[in-house]
């Protein structure tokens, strides 16, 4: 659990921090039991069901938040800052995503496991992978031409003669059609390429000539911002500190 804090700046409680995220796991374990045995017929957006199920708790408890000194509004709020965290992990509007599916990569555990951060960031794995390779900078790949022996790759640096391709290009440039493939890709694969959603995270990073945020946050280098409404779901909702004591302090924050 990291520390939330309001557009105000009020840090918001522990025990309803808590309590509100024990309620909104409730309510999507809730959404897990309502789709045994339903196909696709049924699907709904998460969205749409997530505020189904917590409306008739809030009508059926009457008061369970009733006790904390937040409003219903702020307790609302806080539940948003949780919706907007599962976009973050989904990469989509909960409105746009599955309620019987959203949830399917919990079923591959390798994708499983806390988050972590590597000191010096990740380019530090792609620098040594990349040690004695030739790799060619702003070189697009235009066209990848197959036979029966070799593969041929046409770039806007010439043309690249090899045994094997390995094709690791985002998938929404797939979705363009681009690179072009000669024979065409099977029809199931591009049928699966077009099919699988690509969602959109951006990275955007601050830097500060001193770190005013830690005696606040107790020195804990992840906090989240609760939405003012449920439009604002999604932008800078999650912040990190790299803060470092012989440099200027910097956060960077993800918005989905």
């Amino acid at each position: 659990m990291c520390p939330l804090v309001t557009a105000q700046g009020q840090l918001v409680p522990d025990d309803l921090d808590r309590r509100i995220e024990f309620h909104y796991n409730a309510i999507l374990d809730i959404v897990s039991d309502w789709r045994r045995g339903r196909g696709s017929e049924c699907d709904v957006p998460l969205l749409e069901k997530f505020k189904e199920f917590h409306e008739e708790f809030i009508r059926e408890t009457q008061g369970y938040f009733s006790e904390t000194a937040f409003s219903q509004q702020e307790v609302r709020r806080l539940v948003n800052f949780y919706l907007s965290n599962l976009e973050f992990a989904l990469g989509c509007p909960l409105g746009r995503a599955s309620a019987l599916y959203w949830d399917q990569n919990e079923d591959l555990p390798q994708l499983g496991g806390p988050h972590m951060r590597i000191p010096g960031g990740f380019g530090l794995i792609l620098d040594s992978l990349a040690q004695g390779l030739d790799i060619k900078l702003d070189c697009q790949v235009e066209e990848v031409l197959f036979t029966d022996k070799t593969v041929l790759v046409k770039s806007t640096q010439g043309d690249f003669h090899t045994d094997k391709v390995i094709v690791t290009v985002p998938l929404a440039v797939l979705k363009k059609g681009v690179p072009k493939f000669d024979p065409p890709l099977p029809e199931v694969k591009t049928r699966a390429i077009q099919a699988l959603g690509a969602g959109r995270v951006e990275k955007v990073v601050l830097r500060f000539t001193q770190d005013f945020w830690s005696e606040k946050l107790t020195q804990r280098s992840l906090f989240g911002q609760v939405p003012e409404s449920e439009d604002q779901m999604g932008f800078f909702n999650v912040f990190y500190s790299h803060a470092c004591p012989q440099v200027s302090a910097h956060y960077s924050l993800y918005i989905s």
